[in-house]
């Protein structure tokens, strides 16, 4: 739905960009977790996987339909598996060993992100639901310490240099 701009400067993307150009499977972040844009900064990647396949074993669902992921699930899967395939793997096994966890409207998980630059930051991720139906949810990452807020200003700054010296608006919006 929306990404600020410090999330964008820390991920290396245009949001609205990549909205115009992602279906809504696209955009999902396990969908997004075979690219190799994302996927070569999470050092913690496997755990990532593992939670989100563990949230997603927990969610609410239709008894009759267990089995049965339905299409929005598929579309995720099918991109996921669009991606690098040495994950595919990885994905399988997480679904296999990680159990389910409790069905919650908020739910939280560790994020290692290594900027190529400056080094690791460390984040917990916090899930908001805003429509299980639907899928969507508030995704916010908050920096753990003080050494990730600083890491994560210089590449905000990084990102606002790049802007000027491109002749692009002095501020991203938020």
């Amino acid at each position: 739905m929306a990404a600020n701009s410090v999330v964008q400067a820390l991920w290396g993307i245009d949001f609205e960009a990549e909205r115009a150009k992602r279906t809504r499977a696209q955009m999902n972040l396990l969908s997004v977790a075979s690219d190799h844009l994302f996927t070569d900064h999470v050092v913690n990647w496997d755990e990532c996987l593992a939670t989100l396949a563990a949230a997603f074993k927990g969610r609410p669902r239709d008894p009759d339909s267990i089995d049965q992921p339905g299409p929005y699930f598929d579309a995720v899967l099918a991109e996921f598996a669009s991606g690098d395939p040495s994950f595919l793997a990885r994905l399988i096994e997480a679904f296999t060993s990680t159990p389910a966890r409790e069905p919650k409207c908020r739910w939280t998980y560790q994020v290692v992100w290594r900027d190529t630059d400056f080094g690791d930051m460390r984040f917990i991720a916090i899930v908001n639901t805003a429509s299980e139906p639907d899928a969507l949810g508030f995704n916010d990452w908050i920096p753990v310490d003080a050494a990730s807020w600083e890491i994560l200003e210089k590449v905000r700054a990084r990102r606002l240099g790049r802007r000027r010296r491109e002749g692009g608006p002095g501020q991203p919006s938020e």
